[in-house]
């Protein structure tokens, strides 16, 4: 009996499938050729069928940046709004660009409805912007508002759910985007920490940390916008860069290709 004949009696993909699914990898890019370049110096930017996350200190313009993505022509995207930070106009500029937005704060249901698109392949790419919005369900039916567990139950619900991500998302053609919030620590070894702890660090395949825009401003001024890339698995890490990005949401959104 072979390899093959063993994969296929346990309902795996075949040798021959899973070279077809490693030498066909492609990306999304970031509409940035330096980002794109420091992720994968091939041409790069967010891969399809991966897991990716975009992190940094409160308004440093990660979330613009990713609306920004979304709004580009060739791309069917679903923005997840978990902390009701959009106006009525950001909104409908989103709807008017073919962007499905929800808004939705408990892990639980965004697990679902994340795994069902991925599933379906209804998207090219799926924001989830942001986690430390999130809670859950032990979360809300829990009466200590000073309980260290929910912190930990969440972290256990993101934790599982990464874990199966692969069976879904492996081989599609959506890429899934976590934005998360970088904040300082409390504590005797206080540093910088981010909400679900080390989960999607250990389970995304690019992460990228940025600073340096004012997303307070929401005229048409460019500002500095710095990338480094903290872990990616097409080049080598700790790279940067810095870009300048546009902080008005409404711009003319321009096609990449």
């Amino acid at each position: 009996m072979s390899l093959n004949d063993i994969l296929k009696q346990r309902g795996l993909m075949s040798l021959k499938e899973y070279d077809e699914l490693m030498q066909n990898q492609s990306f999304i890019s970031t509409g940035y050729k330096e980002i794109d370049e420091i992720i994968c110096p091939d041409g790069g930017g967010f891969p399809r069928g991966c897991l990716s996350e975009i992190c940094g200190m409160s308004r440093c313009g990660k979330s613009r940046f990713m609306r920004d993505i979304c709004l580009r022509p060739e791309i069917k995207a679903l923005y997840i709004d978990t902390e009701n930070a959009l106006s009525t106009k950001e909104y409908n500029w989103l709807k008017k660009n073919g962007v499905d937005v929800i808004a939705e704060q408990l892990l639980e249901n965004i697990w679902g409805v994340v795994n069902d698109a991925i599933d379906e392949e209804l998207y090219d790419l799926i924001v989830v912007d942001s986690i430390g919005a999130t809670d859950t369900q032990a979360e809300r039916d829990d009466d200590n508002t000073l309980s260290m567990s929910t912190n930990v139950q969440r972290a256990k619900i993101m934790s599982k759910w990464l874990r199966g991500l692969n069976s879904h998302i492996m081989g599609k053609k959506t890429a899934l985007v976590f934005v998360n919030h970088l904040k300082q620590a409390v504590g005797q070894y206080a540093g910088l920490a981010k909400p679900c702890g080390k989960s999607i660090d250990f389970h995304c395949m690019v992460q990228l940390q940025c600073s340096g825009a004012d997303s307070t401003i929401t005229q048409s001024n460019k500002k500095d916008f710095n990338v480094l890339c903290t872990k990616t698995r097409y080049n080598i890490v700790k790279q940067k860069c810095k870009v300048k990005i546009d902080l008005n949401p409404y711009k003319p959104i321009m096609s990449i290709g």
